[in-house]
């Protein structure tokens, strides 16, 4: 199963791929996510392992977070204390801020990783996710410049370039501008939610996100998109280099952190923060649930940011932790 995506970019109201910044402040939206980061969670149940495991393998096909050719020479033993593979999370256009708060619309990633199930006979399992790479779908011109449109798959109408599958690409960063859409908070306030629930959720969010990937597709075959991974990165070009020589040394520098560095494509730290941490504790609640068990805690690189507390799950910092009682919040 192929998957592909696209960037879009339309002059002045124009969504692009924005390179993580080269910034000493962790807290900087546009700050880089490493490639071994690590965000794990310890949840305990009373299953047993083999149902663990069962759980496990159903989960991730049936939610698309693995293609079955990625589990073939994956043995689930019951026998084993740890199991490990790859997973996929395919996210397409989404909100993002970048320097001084500004709103833009991030590129579409393919974010893999391992997930690492590690089981204890204390009724416990964690879940650690690490060793993270990114690829992303962005408008290439003909000359291999990135946020630039093809001329030889355009035609000019009334002056301007169109691509009618670019067009379309523009358009849902337009809506995703206006509508400020993603997974939001709504997830936790989902208390109970039933095993039922869970399915019928990610019916609902597989369904838009297959629309989404029918429209990249499009543009892929038909209009100015192209694959840049972290390995060919450094063929292409940023159109910030026209501005100079110290412009195009920047961008190098910013392909090297990619290629052969320790920065995940397509990802920085308001992205995490505010989209993929929020899946992953989807995932991880989740998972609590179907094993008929709870979250005692989740960790970044090691350090604790949500544990269970009198019923619940919730930050660590205490203001966080203030404001989610208030307002009745829970993982």
């Amino acid at each position: 199963m192929v998957v592909l995506f696209a960037l879009g970019i339309q002059f002045v109201a124009a969504q692009t791929f924005t390179p993580a910044a080269q910034t000493k402040d962790p807290k900087s939206n546009l700050y880089p996510v490493m490639k071994d980061q690590s965000y794990s969670t310890i949840i305990n149940t009373n299953a047993s392992k083999a149902d663990m495991m069962k759980t496990i393998k159903d989960y991730v096909l049936e939610y698309e977070l693995v293609f079955p050719d990625m589990l073939e020479e994956v043995e689930f033993d019951e026998n084993m204390s740890e199991l490990r593979f790859p997973i996929i999370y395919m996210k397409g256009q989404s909100i993002a801020k970048g320097m001084m708060g500004m709103a833009y619309v991030n590129c579409p990633i393919v974010l893999k990783m391992d997930a690492i199930f590690d089981f204890n006979n204390e009724g416990q399992m964690m879940l650690t996710l690490t060793n993270f790479s990114g690829a992303i779908y962005a408008f290439v011109d003909d000359n291999k410049v990135i946020n630039k449109r093809k001329e030889s798959r355009s035609v000019k109408e009334y002056g301007e370039l169109i691509n009618e599958y670019d067009k379309k690409i523009t358009d849902e960063y337009s809506t995703i501008l206006t509508l400020n859409t993603g997974i939001g908070k709504a997830l936790l306030t989902a208390n109970g939610i039933s095993k039922e629930e869970i399915a019928n959720m990610h019916k609902e969010f597989n369904r838009k996100r297959a629309d989404q990937f029918e429209m990249y597709q499009q543009a892929v075959q038909k209009g100015s998109t192209e694959l840049i991974t972290e390995e060919n990165i450094v063929n292409y070009h940023s159109a910030t280099e026209s501005m100079g020589k110290n412009q195009k040394e920047i961008w190098m520098e910013q392909a090297k952190n990619y290629n052969t560095g320790n920065w995940v494509l397509g990802m920085n730290q308001y992205r995490w923060n505010n989209d993929f941490q929020d899946f992953f504790n989807m995932v991880f609640r989740e998972f609590a649930i179907l094993l008929n068990g709870d979250i005692e805690s989740i960790a970044l690189d090691g350090n604790i940011m949500y544990e269970q507390a009198d019923g619940k799950v919730l930050p660590v910092d205490p203001k966080e932790r203030k404001k989610w009682i208030k307002k009745g919040y829970s993982l």
